[in-house]
């Protein structure tokens, strides 16, 4: 019995782990732009889950609801992924968006979660809940 509790252990441990989240050290105000990304405060839908944050395949961090994470990006068109885990496990369908970004210029990209029209029911049997929008700054200093 000792030795299952101390595997059960190390497996919750082991997948509770993220990856090593990615700075390009040679970025700064003026040869790049900044994508911020959050998750709304108050969203009963999704509020126990971990989304993890790509662009263009460089882990960037993870959010949980009310927080938000940026990084700093080249001028051109970067492309946003947004993984669902649980308790360190993948959970579902990626939601994407392509951003453009200009040297200099800031980007506000909210995550959300939604009822589908079938209610709870039709959500925990894998409706894609999760949405990317580009906001204004405003929704984004509100987390709303």
């Amino acid at each position: 019995m000792v030795r299952y509790s101390l595997y059960m252990i190390f497996v919750a441990l082991i997948g509770c782990a993220s990856p090593a989240i990615y700075i390009d050290g040679t970025l700064n105000e003026t040869n790049s732009g900044t994508i911020y990304i959050y998750k709304p405060k108050y969203e009963f839908i999704g509020f126990a889950a971990d989304l993890r944050i790509h662009v263009d395949t460089n882990y960037v961090g993870s959010l949980r609801g009310g927080r938000s994470i940026s990084t700093r990006v080249t001028p051109g068109e970067h492309h946003i992924d947004v993984g669902v885990y649980t308790f360190g496990s993948p959970g579902g369908s990626t939601a994407e968006l392509s951003v453009n970004v200009a040297a200099g210029e800031t980007v506000y990209v909210r995550t959300s979660s939604e009822i589908p029209p079938g209610g709870l029911a039709e959500a925990a049997v894998g409706w894609d809940r999760k949405h990317l929008n580009i906001v204004g700054k405003s929704s984004w200093e509100n987390r709303e």
